[in-house]
């Protein structure tokens, strides 16, 4: 009974929050250290990741792709994906640098012009790191910088130029 009046409850709560889906969202991530990450979403339910990061050891560079999956709502997803990542040394006494491959498994939720995830993405280092796998978990919040009702406006405003465009030249032809 518990467990149906909690995903009852949840299921009301977050039918009520004014969220919408995106294209394009960059903002913070902290966890093992801070960075920045931007999100594009290149697919119906999949986007590629950036994120730029330094911490007292280091500075990164990773790319992802991920796969998403909504849960309960379009506005809240689960995600999981693949990529690599390049390690750079702060100080020259380290050996921290190197290249390697990350997973990453995550919650995201979208609301208003608001992305915030939860997401844990260990590396394993191929070279230059004395670690091979190192485990990082962090909370992301981005900006929605394209979202799916500006993208569809733009797009309707293209189509409709062209279809003006269409005419125009219709009726030039005919004044010929």
């Amino acid at each position: 009974m518990k467990k149906i009046l909690f995903y009852l409850l949840f299921g009301l709560i977050s039918q009520g929050i004014m969220a919408q889906s995106y294209i394009t969202s960059a903002g913070l991530r902290v966890g093992d250290g801070v960075g920045i990450s931007v999100k594009q979403r290149i697919l119906k339910k999949v986007t590629i990741e950036g994120i730029a990061g330094v911490n007292s050891q280091y500075s990164n560079l990773t790319g992802l792709i991920e796969f998403h999956q909504p849960f309960l709502t379009r506005y809240f997803n689960l995600y999981g994906g693949v990529g690599g990542h390049a390690y750079f040394p702060v100080s020259q006494d380290l050996n921290a640098g190197g290249v390697g491959m990350d997973l990453v498994a995550g919650l995201e939720l979208n609301i208003s012009r608001l992305n915030l995830s939860l997401d844990f993405m260990p590396a394993f280092n191929f070279t230059g790191s004395n670690n091979f796998f190192v485990p990082n978990k962090a909370i992301s919040l981005r900006y929605i910088i394209i979202n799916d009702k500006d993208f569809r406006k733009r797009q309707k405003e293209k189509e409709k130029a062209k279809r003006k465009e269409k005419r125009k030249d219709f009726f030039q032809g005919l004044k010929e």
